[in-house]
C-alpha cells in the first residue's frame, strides 16, 4: 500500500512539473520580447544511480541584449538537441524575469 502511495505522489509530482514548465514557457512565447542570441555554453551532468544506471542532464545557455542593451546570460528553457556553443537562435524571454527564456528557431546565417 506505502509504495502505491508513493509511485502516485510521485507521478503526480512530475506531471505537476511537466505542467508547470510548459505554462511557463508557454507565458514567454505568448507574451515575451523577440531578439537573437547565441548558445554560449552546454552543461552536461551524469548522475550514478544506486542500481548503477546512469542519467545525463544537460542544461544549455544562451547570451542575449535585453531591450535596454545589457548582456544577460539565461538558462534556454526548450533547447533543440544537438544545439552547439556558439550557435545563432532566436529567443523570446519577459523583462522581469530575464534569467530564463525559450527558443522559437535557429537563426540561419546569412552569406
Amino acid at each position: 500500500m506505502l509504495f502505491y502511495a508513493v509511485t502516485v505522489a510521485l507521478t503526480l509530482f512530475v506531471i505537476l512539473a511537466i505542467y508547470l514548465k510548459y505554462r511557463k514557457n508557454k507565458k514567454i512565447k505568448d507574451e515575451g520580447m523577440e531578439t537573437e542570441a547565441v548558445v554560449s555554453r552546454v552543461d552536461e551532468h551524469i548522475n550514478v544511480m544506486a542500481d548503477g544506471m546512469t542519467t545525463v542532464e544537460v542544461k544549455y545557455y544562451v547570451k542575449y541584449r535585453n531591450n535596454f542593451g545589457e548582456e544577460i546570460e539565461a538558462e534556454l528553457g526548450n533547447p533543440e538537441r544537438g544545439l552547439k556553443e556558439g550557435a545563432l537562435i532566436i529567443i523570446k524571454y519577459l523583462p522581469n524575469k530575464e534569467k530564463y527564456v525559450v527558443m522559437l528557431s535557429r537563426k540561419e546565417i546569412e552569406q
